[in-house]
C-alpha cells in the first residue's frame, strides 16, 4: 500500500490550445483572464429558479444531460406525446452501433446526437435514422451524454473532452483531462458562463495492484478553447478539504446554480487507506472562471471511510458512491440540492451552505456495488422521482437480463420533506435516467423496457420493448422519444446488438440502419458463450494467461478465461498493434465478455493470449 506522503503534487498555470493534447498537472489553480464562449440565448425556463434562468447555452430541445442546469430531467416544451395519444406510440427506427450505447440521445433541429462504446459519435435524422455525420472521438467509449449548443457538440470520450462542429462533426479540439493510464470519463459535460464542468474517474479499482495512483478531480474547462481553467482534487496529499489515499472517482455530472456561482457534484469511494475526507460525498465548488480564492465551498459526506476496490475482495468497504447527478429544487422557501447514493438514500441540503434538510432511506439489496440509487432522479413541480435497485447476485444466477432477485423500487418523494407520495415495485434494476414530459414519467429498466407512468399515481400507461439492456436516459422532442440500448453488466447479460431506438406517434414503418464499422465482424452473445466451452483450464494454460495480464481483475479468476477463446477464434490473424486488430478485439471480445472497464489493460495482453492458444487447447 502506498502512503499518501509518497505522492507529490504540482500546481501550475496551464492552457490547452485548439487541437493540442496536453495534461495540466495542477491542483485547484485559478483561472486568469478568460473570454467566455458566446452561445445561443433564450434557453428554456424550466423552473422558477436562477439556475435555469441563466442557462445561456441551452436551446429548445433535449440538449444537455438532465435537460437543464438543475438536472430536473423535466421538459416544459409542448409535445404531442400525451396521455391521450401515447397508445399510438410505436417504433420508427433503430440505429445499430458498435460495442454498446449508454449516452442519452440529444435532439435539436430535427437531428439526434449520441455516442457508442467503440469511440464513435453520430448525428442522425430524427425522422429516418439516416446518418448525417459520424466522428471518431476516442479509441473506446462514449459512455456519458453529449452537450449541444447552437454550433457545437461537446462529448466526453475515454479521458478527454472533445468539441465538434454541430454542422458536420469536424473536431475543433480535444482536451485530455487526465493522463493516468486507467482514467476515463463517465461524467457528462455541463456548461454555464462559458465553463464546462466535468468529473474525472478511473477503472483502476478493477485492477489488483500493490498500490494505487489515480486521484479523482473536478475540472473546469473553457468551452471556447478547451483550456483547463482549474482542477479541484477530491483526494490527495495536499493540505485542504479533500485529503486521503488514491481513488475517489467522480462518476457524477454537475448541477449548476449560476446565481450562487456553485456547481454541485458527487464523488465515489477511496481505493486505498487512508480514506479520503471527500469520498462518497456531495461537493459544492465555485465553478466560474473569474472566481478568486478557494474553489471548494462545502461538502456533505454520505458514507465516511469507504475504502473499496472491485479486485481482491473489496477491502471491507461499502462502495456507496454518490454517482448520480444532483438535482436543484426548492424545498419550501429553501433553495435545495438533493442526490441519491448507492447506499440507498436520497438526501436534500440547503445549497447555499450544505445544511441537511431531510433524508429518505430507500429499499436496496445486499449487493451495494450495483444497488441503491445508480442513476439521476427527476424533479417535477413538488415531487422527486427516484429509483433504488435491490441487486443480489451480479447477474450470474440467471439466463435473463439479470438475476431473478434483482429488482428496483420507484418512488415519488415530496420535495419539502422527502416523504414518499407513492412507491412502485419494478421487476428489474434501473440504470438509465428519467424523463418527464406531458405530465408523464418515462424511465427504462435493465430488461430493456421503456415505461411511461402517470406522475400522480405511478400507474403504467405505455411500454416499449427494445430487447436490449438500457443504461441511458431518454430524450424527448415534439412527437418522438429516443433511448440508447446495449449496457453489458456482465458476461451473462444477453442482449441484442447495441442500438439507439426511436419511438414516434403512429409510425408508418420501422426502419433499421446499421452504422457499425464494416472492418470487423460483430459476434452475437451466443457465439461468444459457445466459444467459452472450448476452453481447457489446465495449469499450463492458467499460468500462460496470468503471465499475459497479471494486473487485471479476472486474469486468474475469469477475465482472461472468458476472452481468450473468443479472441483466438476470431482475431488471431489480426495485427494488435494496428487499429483494425484492436477494433476486432473490442467488438468480438471486450464488449461482449469483459467488463468494459478492463478493456485498456486487456487489449495489451491480446497478442500474448493468442500465443497461449496451443497450451490452452483452443
Amino acid at each position: 500500500m502506498r502512503s499518501i506522503s509518497g505522492r507529490v503534487r504540482t500546481c501550475c498555470a496551464g492552457h490547452i490550445s485548439l487541437l493540442t493534447l496536453q495534461v495540466l498537472l495542477f491542483a485547484a489553480c485559478g483561472g486568469g483572464d478568460k473570454s467566455p464562449l458566446r452561445m445561443m440565448d433564450g434557453g428554456p425556463a424550466v423552473a422558477e429558479d436562477a439556475a435555469t434562468a441563466t442557462a445561456l447555452s441551452l436551446a429548445p430541445g433535449w440538449t444537455t444531460y438532465g435537460y437543464d442546469l438543475n438536472n430536473t430531467q423535466s421538459s416544459p416544451q409542448p409535445s404531442r406525446i400525451t396521455k391521450e395519444s401515447i397508445a399510438t406510440l410505436g417504433e420508427k427506427w433503430r440505429v445499430l452501433v458498435g460495442g454498446g450505447a449508454t449516452s442519452t440521445p440529444m435532439s435539436m433541429d430535427g437531428i439526434v446526437y449520441f455516442g457508442a462504446w467503440d469511440g464513435s459519435f453520430f448525428a442522425v435524422s430524427s425522422a429516418t435514422g439516416e446518418v448525417r455525420w459520424k466522428a471518431r472521438v476516442g479509441s473506446q467509449y462514449v459512455r456519458s451524454s453529449a452537450l449541444l449548443t447552437a454550433d457545437r457538440v461537446y462529448v466526453a470520450s475515454d479521458n478527454a473532452l472533445v468539441a465538434l462542429a454541430r454542422a458536420d462533426g469536424t473536431i475543433l479540439y480535444k482536451t485530455v483531462v487526465s493522463e493516468h493510464p486507467q482514467s476515463l470519463i463517465d461524467s457528462s459535460p455541463k456548461l454555464a458562463d462559458g465553463v464546462i464542468v466535468l468529473g474525472v474517474a478511473s477503472y483502476e479499482l478493477n485492477l489488483k495492484k500493490d498500490s494505487y495512483s489515480f486521484d479523482g478531480s473536478i475540472v473546469g474547462i473553457e468551452a471556447s478553447t478547451g483550456a483547463v481553467l482549474y482542477r479541484v482534487p477530491v483526494t490527495g496529499d495536499a493540505a485542504g478539504p479533500c485529503m486521503g489515499g488514491s481513488g475517489v472517482s467522480v462518476w457524477s455530472s454537475a448541477a449548476i446554480d449560476p446565481a450562487l456561482g456553485l456547481a454541485f457534484i458527487g464523488t465515489g469511494q477511496t481505493y486505498e487507506q487512508p480514506a479520503s475526507t471527500c469520498n462518497d460525498s456531495l461537493l459544492a465548488i465555485h465553478y466560474k472562471a473569474d472566481h478568486v480564492g478557494e474553489r471548494f465551498a462545502w461538502k456533505a459526506t454520505f458514507t465516511a471511510d469507504d475504502v473499496f476496490i472491485s479486485a481482491g475482495g473489496g477491502l471491507g468497504g461499502l462502495d456507496h458512491d454518490v454517482g448520480a447527478a444532483p438535482n436543484l429544487f426548492r424545498a419550501g422557501e429553501v433553495q435545495a440540492v438533493g442526490v441519491g447514493d448507492k447506499g440507498g438514500t436520497y438526501r436534500a441540503f440547503d445549497r447555499t451552505n450544505g445544511t441537511p434538510l431531510w433524508r429518505t432511506d430507500l429499499k436496496r439489496g445486499m449487493l451495494a456495488q450495483l444497488g441503491g440509487v445508480m442513476t439521476t432522479a427527476a424533479v417535477h413541480e413538488d415531487s422527486i422521482y427516484v429509483a433504488s435497485n435491490s441487486w443480489t447476485a451480479f447477474g450470474f444466477v440467471s439466463t435473463g437480463m439479470h438475476a431473478e432477485g434483482d429488482t428496483a423500487t420507484l418512488y415519488a418523494l415530496d420535495v419539502r420533506t422527502g416523504t414518499p407520495r407513492w412507491m412502485q415495485p419494478l421487476d428489474a434494476p434501473v440504470f438509465g435516467t428519467f424523463a418527464v414530459a406531458s405530465n408523464m414519467l418515462f424511465h427504462p429498466t435493465l430488461r430493456g423496457v421503456v415505461h411511461a407512468r402517470d406522475l400522480q399515481t405511478g400507474q403504467e400507461l405505455w411500454r416499449g420493448e427494445t430487447g436490449s439492456a438500457i443504461g441511458s436516459g431518454i430524450g424527448i422532442d415534439d412527437d418522438s422519444l429516443y433511448v440508447s440500448t446495449g449496457l453489458a453488466i456482465s458476461v451473462r447479460t444477453p442482449q441484442a446488438p447495441a442500438q439507439v431506438v426511436a419511438y414516434t406517434l403512429a409510425p408508418a414503418a420501422k426502419v433499421v440502419v446499421d452504422l457499425r464499422d464494416e472492418t470487423f465482424k460483430q459476434l452475437t452473445i451466443e457465439q461468444c458463450q459457445a466459444a467459452l466451452s472450448t476452453l481447457q483450464p489446465d495449469p499450463t494454460c492458467r499460468s500462460c494467461l496470468c503471465e499475459c495480464n497479471p494486473s487485471t481483475t479476472g486474469a486468474c479468476q475469469g477475465g482472461c478465461w472468458q476472452q481468450a477463446p473468443c479472441l483466438v477464434k476470431n482475431c488471431a490473424a489480426s495485427d494488435f498493434g494496428a487499429a483494425s486488430g484492436q477494433a476486432c478485439y473490442a467488438e468480438n471480445c471486450a464488449s461482449k465478455l469483459l467488463p468494459p472497464s478492463v478493456y485498456q489493460e486487456s487489449v495489451r495482453s491480446a497478442m500474448c493470449a493468442v500465443k497461449c492458444a496451443p497450451s490452452c487447447g483452443f
